[in-house]
């Protein structure tokens, strides 16, 4: 009954839902969020990929940390309850689950948060160089950049697609292999989640706001690829397995590029 109760609650009962407009749905759901995914994260683990944190990875936890708190209050006072909405994207989850992780010294579930977000990060890079050298976002992965919606503290706070990955592996120094099957479980606890809880759009400032977190309900709007919109709107179950294969496979091939850096710059 209380199982239930909770899930009634975390879920959405579409985009007019009341609860989509108060700051306790979204709340109380990223926080189940963020513990859900740590939690999975420290049992898949098991022992212990260090003793102790290292100096640099404190320092990176705090960093993490701070990054964190500077992009959730900006966006904050510019959208207000919506802004923490966008807290569930994986590369936002990841800043806070990786920053856990620095803290424990647990390298392995560092570099799970970023092998969860390999294919987008990588991508990402792609589509703003396409951007400098040719004036378009050619993937349309970092097309909402130029969105007219989109504000300087937008840009601003989405650095960390760019500087995410390369500092955890200059923190962790190795990228583990079980740090992929880790990422493969967070992957597919939080697009459940965000399914769960947060709807394709939302009445927001007069205009429907797009959503689509972690692109649980179609493909991103700006990515042209056919193929990948085969299940956009088609229903949970087929968008869970169709993302989730996507996703992951395109972190797989991200994860063994970040593999091979790190054992040429590091050894391991």
């Amino acid at each position: 009954m209380v199982v239930w109760s909770a899930l009634k609650f975390l879920g959405s009962a579409g985009k007019f839902d009341l609860k989509h407009q108060s700051f306790a749905h979204p709340i109380i759901a990223y926080i189940i969020a963020v513990a859900s995914c740590f939690f999975v994260l420290y049992k898949v683990s098991g022992k212990k990929s260090t003793k102790k944190p290292t100096g640099r990875q404190l320092k990176y936890g705090i960093f993490l940390f701070a990054y964190a708190f500077i992009l959730f209050i900006s966006r904050v006072r510019q959208d207000k309850q919506i802004a923490i909405y966008d807290m569930f994207w994986q590369c936002n989850m990841s800043l806070i689950l990786t920053g856990l992780s620095a803290f424990l010294g647990r390298t392995d579930m560092m570099c799970a948060g970023a092998a969860s977000v390999a294919l987008d990060q990588t991508l990402y890079w792609v589509d703003v160089l396409s951007f400098l050298l040719t004036g378009k976002f050619k993937l349309g992965v970092a097309g909402y950049l130029a969105w007219k919606e989109t504000s300087w503290n937008k840009i601003f706070t989405s650095t960390h697609h760019l500087w995410f990955i390369p500092l955890t592996l200059f923190a962790a120094k190795k990228m583990p292999w079980k740090s992929f099957p880790m990422s493969v479980w967070i992957v597919m606890l939080i697009t459940n989640l965000s399914r769960l809880s947060i709807p394709f759009e939302i009445p927001f400032k007069g205009q429907m706001r797009y959503m689509n977190v972690n692109c649980v309900h179609e493909c991103w709007k700006d990515i042209k690829i056919p193929i990948l919109h085969m299940c956009d709107h088609k229903g949970w179950l087929g968008s869970f397995f169709l993302l989730n294969f996507n996703w992951n496979g395109g972190n797989f091939l991200g994860f063994l590029v970040y593999k091979l850096i790190s054992k040429i710059a590091y050894g391991k």
